[in-house]
């Protein structure tokens, strides 16, 4: 019963379990070069520039997901 109370409190009060297999912030450290990579990507060729720019919303809209 105890454990049931403990895993039901830590849920409540948003405890991650953050470990080397799984960590969102990292990549909060290379958000800059990421963002430019993808920039860059997507400057080089008119055909797949469209998706190019899809996949940089995509990153900056998951990362105000976790920022939030």
């Amino acid at each position: 019963m105890f454990l049931f109370m403990q895993a039901k409190l830590l849920k409540e009060n948003y405890v991650e379990k953050v470990s080397h297999d799984f960590s969102p912030y990292y990549a909060l450290d290379q958000f800059d070069l990421l963002e430019e990579e993808i920039w860059l990507r997507g400057s080089n060729c008119t055909r797949s520039a469209y998706a190019w720019m899809r996949h940089r919303m995509c990153l900056l809209y998951t990362t105000c997901g976790i920022l939030r």
